[in-house]
This record gives C-alpha cells, structure tokens and sequence, in this order.
C-alpha cells in the first residue's frame, strides 16, 4: 500500500508490515470470515496500534521540517540556502504521504471491523469507539500539519518582505504582496530588480534581491502545499464526519453476509443428509437386486435341472412298448366218457 509520493520518496512507516496483514488466514477461532479470509478481533486493534505509530510519526516529522524551515530563515550561503529547501519538499512528500497512507489504513480498518466483529457482542461497539479515536486523531494530525505550513508560510512572506525593503525601503505593503503572490519571472519582481541599479547600497540591494528570488521560488512551491493541505483537511473532515454511516453500513452488510453463510450452511447440511439417504436406499436397492439375481440364478442352475430329471423319468415310462395280449387257443381233445359220468346238460 505504501507509494510514492511527489520526487518519489515514499510515506514513513512503523514497520514493513502492510494493512494487508491484519487479515490473517487462521481457520479456527476467527470470529468472522467473508471471501475465505478471516480476521481476528486482535489484528484488528494490532491495525489500529500501526496507525497511532505512524501518526507519531507524522508529528515527528513536523518537528524536523519546522526546524528546516528556520534554518532557511538564517543567514546561509545559496548553496546551503538550496540543499535545505531540497530537504524540506523530501520531508512534506514524507510526511504528506504518511497522511494519505493512513487515511486508506483508517478506510481499510472500517471494513475490517466488520469482519472481526459479531453482532451483539462486545466487540462491535469496542471496535466502532476505535475507530472514532483513530479517526479524530487523523484529523487533528491533518489540522496541525496544514496549521504548521501556513505559519511557516507566513514566516517566510516577513523574512522576505524584510528583504524587499532593502531592496526599496519605499515599498508598499500591496506591491509587496504583489511579488510574493506573482510567479517568480513575474512583472512585480522586474520592477524590483529595476530599483537595485537606483539603490545607494547596491551591493546590500543587490544580495536582498538574490535571496528573494532564492526563495520566491521555494515560497510558491509553500503556497501550494498549503492549498493541497487545505483540500485534504476538508477530505478528512468530512470523511470523520461521514464515519458512523459508513461503520453502520459495514455492519450491516457483515452481518448479512453472515446470515447467508449460516443459511448456505444450513442448506449444504441438509443436501449432504439427502444424499447420504440416497446412498443408502441405492444400496439396498442394488442388494435387493442382487439377491434377485441369485436366486435366479439358483433357481435356473438347480430347480431346471431337477424339473428336468422328473420330466425324463416319466418320459421313459411312457415310452415302453405296450405288451401284446397272448391268445391262448384251447382246442378240445374228444375221450372217452366215464360210464359214472353225467352227462353234460
């Protein structure tokens, strides 16, 4: 998330840890999940803890250009005159950058609280007090930052309406203003080069007029940092201002993501319980089945053959040749008729 900022100096840092990290992957005890990334309520204050180290740091850095900014105010030679305001743009691009990295750090939490957070529990309204904090300490970073360019900005039109009127002590408060506000080529600052070769002390004019062009340039570049802080405070004000309905749209729309979880959940329970009774009834079906085909089976090895056999024996039975009834013929043989004998009727 870190970028560069104006010459390409990046936003000072607490560590090389990104925002990205407060989302850990950490199956378990993760109190919300959404996209198959949890995130646990502690990264979430771990995130908040990074942020008021990197608006410490934004303070520090203040510190450091206030003192480049005096130092310019001395008297130094041109060279030194040039590596300070070198110097100074380094440290607003640093401190600048910080600024609008924590600014994203501070949006990327909000949706993180809606992660870490289960309604009705404790943590939510924690979490929503957080970011309020880190929100009104943004601001106020922001407020002091724009408050502190705009006093060295004035510092800076004194020390060289100081020179200007060396160059032409006459010179009034308007046409003063008029140089320092007109760009460093500009009518106004040949109208004071004009008055050098008039000054009785040249050499003293003539190095006046030097260091106001030195840092008329410097002093423009001030004007704008001032303008571009003036625009980011609004932002941020509003941002702040706007918070609570952002926090509470977030929630709602965890909240309802979980639901849909839950309820999908629910869902895939219920469809695993209707297979598993699906798989059941098929394998009673295919065992049914499979007795049904062993007792075929069974019956066309066996009960076929024994049909069979019957079948034959009856068969041979059936088939044997009738016997053929024997005619016995008796022929009768006359005798001789006993004298006792009846005779026959």
């Amino acid at each position: 998330m870190s970028r560069a900022h104006g010459n390409g100096y990046q936003p000072m840092s607490t560590s090389n840890v990104e925002l990205d990290e407060v989302r850990v992957d950490a199956a378990g005890s993760a109190t919300r999940s959404r996209g198959g990334t949890y995130t646990h309520i502690d990264q979430f204050l771990q995130g908040i803890m990074r942020v008021d180290g990197q608006l410490a740091l934004v303070r520090r850095g203040m510190q450091e250009l206030d003192g480049i900014h005096k130092r310019l105010l001395q008297p130094i030679s041109e060279a030194d005159a040039h590596a300070l305001n070198q110097s100074v743009t380094r440290k607003y691009d640093e401190v600048k950058g910080t600024l609008d990295d924590v600014g994203m750090r501070i949006k990327e939490l909000e949706k993180d609280a809606g992660n870490a957070t289960a309604e009705g529990t404790g943590d939510r309204p924690m979490a929503r007090n957080q970011l309020r904090n880190v929100g009104r300490k943004y601001r106020d970073a922001v407020a002091e930052f724009r408050q502190a360019e705009m006093e060295h900005q004035r510092r800076a039109r004194e020390h060289m309406a100081r020179q200007l009127r060396v160059v032409r002590p006459e010179a009034t408060a308007a046409e003063i203003d008029a140089l320092l506000d007109s760009p460093p080529d500009g009518q106004p600052v040949r109208i004071f080069a004009d008055n050098v070769m008039q000054s009785g002390r040249y050499a003293n004019a003539r190095n006046a007029l030097r260091e106001v062009e030195d840092r008329h340039i410097a002093l423009v570049q001030l004007n704008q940092q001032v303008e571009e802080l003036a625009q980011l405070f609004m932002d941020v004000a509003t941002m702040v201002e706007d918070q609570d309905a952002r926090i509470d749209a977030i929630f709602a729309n965890a909240d309802s993501i979980a639901k849909d979880i839950t309820t999908g959940a629910d869902e895939v329970e219920k469809a695993k319980e209707h297979r598993k009774n699906q798989i059941k009834l098929l394998w009673k079906l295919s065992c049914l089945l499979v007795v049904i085909v062993i007792a075929a089976v069974l019956y066309f090895l066996f009960g076929t053959s024994a049909g069979q056999t019957i079948i034959g024996s009856g068969s041979s039975s059936s088939s044997s040749p009738t016997p053929t009834p024997t005619t016995v013929t008796v022929t009768a043989t006359p005798t001789a008729t006993a004298p006792n004998a009846p005779k026959p009727t």
